[in-house]
């Protein structure tokens, strides 16, 4: 069974992430994007069993990073940081915590992609997975010409000013993104839908109902 480079994104909201997991998939590797909070990603850790743990520190604070670099110390996971300006200074200290990648924005996915490749030689050859399929989307792309269905819900719940450091955030870009596979799903949102998003979060289908109302609500 052919092995491929597992990168688990912290995911804040921005349309950057999908759009760098889309990047990424183009390089060959296997990139999925969860919320950028200690407790999800120790989920998503779990759940993925990922080889790297990209993070973007433009809106994450120092003790959000010290709780989650403590869940993947002894987790032989790599991490790698993305920081919003050159800081030569703040990335010797990151390294000294574990950290093995550091860049700056704005990023450089292939240089990224390089990098991540020098650790794992052997899982970096295998082929590329199939290309995900592509939708129109008008707005400017910072990685990438051919915008993804991930992209393109995260861009839209952007605009439309739902909080991405909800947890209903994630629900609902699952849920939508669910529904553009399998357009049936919204007649039978309760039996089907919900419990489907459950099913990945590892939740029960009446808390992501929940997070889904509250999160358009306060929208």
């Amino acid at each position: 069974m052919e092995q491929i480079v597992k990168i688990l994104i912290g995911d804040d909201g921005s349309p950057f992430s999908v759009t760098l997991a889309q990047k990424l998939r183009e390089f060959g590797f296997y990139a999925v994007t969860r919320l950028q909070k200690a407790a999800a990603l120790q989920q998503a850790i779990r759940k993925e069993m990922p080889d790297v743990l990209l993070l973007d520190l433009s809106n994450l604070a120092a003790e959000e990073l010290c709780e989650i670099m403590e869940l993947v110390r002894g987790n032989r996971i790599q991490t790698a940081v993305i920081l919003p300006r050159e800081n030569t200074m703040l990335q010797r200290q990151l390294m000294k915590t574990g950290i093995r990648i550091c860049l700056t924005k704005p990023l450089d996915a292939a240089r990224l992609a390089d990098e991540i490749k020098r650790y794992y030689p052997k899982k970096a050859e295998q082929p590329k997975p199939a290309a995900v399929p592509e939708v129109k989307q008008t707005a400017e792309l910072p990685l990438t010409e051919s915008p993804t269905p991930e992209y393109t819900v995260a861009a839209m719940m952007q605009r439309l000013g739902i909080p991405a450091n909800l947890q209903g955030y994630q629900y609902l870009r699952e849920a939508i993104l669910a529904v553009y596979v399998q357009p049936q799903l919204t007649y039978s949102v309760t039996k089907k839908l919900y419990p489907l998003v459950a099913n990945h979060f590892e939740t029960t289908p009446s808390r992501v109902e929940r997070s889904i109302r509250h999160a358009i609500d306060l929208a």
